[in-house]
């Protein structure tokens, strides 16, 4: 799940939690929280999200269909 937001202070954050099961028990975890370069929008949205998959190699752990909505969603609203 992503989520981004700006600061009183005007920066631009993006925070990257994950969710999986393990054994039969959810698991989750922050994976990430940083300042975007730039605007919400969903090109600089979807380019983050990818270098934070790439930086913790598991871009292949990521269910593509998936990730391409949320993708999407960020461009239609952003």
């Amino acid at each position: 799940m992503i989520d981004a937001w700006t600061s009183k202070n005007q920066l631009p954050f993006l925070g990257i939690s994950v969710h999986w099961i393990d054994d039969w028990k959810l698991k989750y975890t922050t994976l990430d929280f940083c300042i975007l370069s730039g605007a919400h929008t969903g090109e600089n949205l979807a380019e983050k999200f990818m270098e934070v998959l790439q930086e913790f190699n598991i871009t292949t752990k990521v269910n593509y269909v998936i990730t391409f909505y949320i993708l999407l969603i960020y461009f239609i609203l952003f």
